[in-house]
């Protein structure tokens, strides 16, 4: 009987190693990448979505406060003598001409009192003050429509009123929300195209040769040395499948040389004629045997059999070459190779 590795700590028996268990898939790494795509194109859209009907809407305000403000300048210019000369039919004139405007739903003048003269009313205006001098030099935007006031100017250059005049933002809003909702599905329909073109191309260039590369592995893992993979691209992936091959090379070759070494071990303990095992620091055998030891012991099939009970048996633990054997094996296997004698 031989004790192998004498000399060396190893608990670990001799052509055994002791892996994890590979980590337990949830995930495929296509649906992964599949859902990481759509959530970065998503939120992408999003965020172009939101910036897009965002400069929209302000340069709708924009235009219709613009055309809004030239209105009223108009209209203000229009009343400038009928205020001066206190006209009040030639108000009513030029707040009838208001009128053909469809978009204008209120407008009020006032004169230099601020005592207001002529109103229009088509729409909900309030009860609503002279506008401050604050007011007179530009407009107010809201949601539904858009405030503009003026002071009127008579021939002296003095002021002589003051007037407001809204305007709906119905007919824009209606436009903005009709081209808000074109917006929304035309970038969902370029999102979720460009996913699935994403998610085809990853499939045959990623997925598909990683599936290849994994399977080949583990064909490896279980002694098949005839597993390849093609590496049919220049990439990461063709120099993983490059190394996995080369491994494959090396790991079958190293079998075939311990193959033979194992053969040429049992051979020489054939020729010896006598009952040889080897065993580990578990005290178990291990590894090639002569031909003698399985008929000495008359076992076919000795790896990982006791050694202990292949020479005592079922001898008591208190007999003396069953202790003495149990403190030999506690130290063999810590003795240096020039102590062993």
């Amino acid at each position: 009987m031989t004790p192998f590795s004498a000399g060396k700590r190893s608990d670990a028996p001799r052509g055994r190693t002791s892996t994890a268990p590979p980590p337990r898939t949830i995930l495929s790494l296509g649906t992964k990448l599949a859902a990481l795509t759509v959530a970065v194109l998503a939120l992408t859209t999003a965020l172009l979505y939101v910036e897009l009907t965002g400069r929209e809407r302000k340069a709708l305000l924009l235009a219709k406060g613009t055309a809004a403000s030239m209105v009223t300048d108009l209209f203000a210019a229009s009343l400038d003598a009928p205020l001066d000369f206190g006209d009040l039919d030639a108000v009513n004139a030029a707040l009838d001409n208001v009128k053909t405007n469809a978009d204008v739903t209120c407008a009020t003048v006032w004169d230099k009192t601020d005592k207001p003269l002529a109103e229009l009313r088509r729409g909900e205006c309030g009860d609503r003050p002279a506008p401050a001098d604050a007011e007179l030099v530009g407009r107010t935007p809201y949601v539904d429509r858009v405030e503009v006031a003026r002071a009127v100017v008579g021939r002296a250059g003095g002021r002589v009123g003051k007037t407001r005049l809204v305007f709906s933002l119905a007919r824009e809003n209606e436009a903005f929300a009709a081209s808000r909702a074109r917006t929304f599905w035309l970038s969902a329909a370029l999102a979720m195209g460009t996913a699935l073109l994403l998610i085809a191309l990853s499939r045959p260039l990623i997925v598909s040769p990683l599936k290849r590369l994994s399977d080949a592995a583990r064909r490896i893992g279980r002694g098949d040395f005839t597993a390849r993979v093609e590496a049919t691209s220049g990439d990461e992936i063709g120099h993983l499948a490059g190394a996995l091959n080369r491994m494959r090379e090396a790991i079958a070759d190293r079998e075939q040389r311990l193959e033979a070494a194992t053969q040429n071990v049992r051979d020489l303990f054939d020729n010896m004629g006598q009952a040889i095992v080897a065993f580990g620091r578990d005290g178990r055998v291990h590894g090639p045997v002569s031909r003698q030891a399985g008929k000495v012991f008359a076992l076919l099939d000795l790896e990982g059999v006791s050694v202990r009970d292949l020479l005592y048996g079922a001898s008591a633990a208190h007999d003396a070459d069953v202790q003495a054997f149990d403190e030999w094996l506690a130290m063999a296997f810590d003795v240096g190779l020039d102590e062993w004698q």
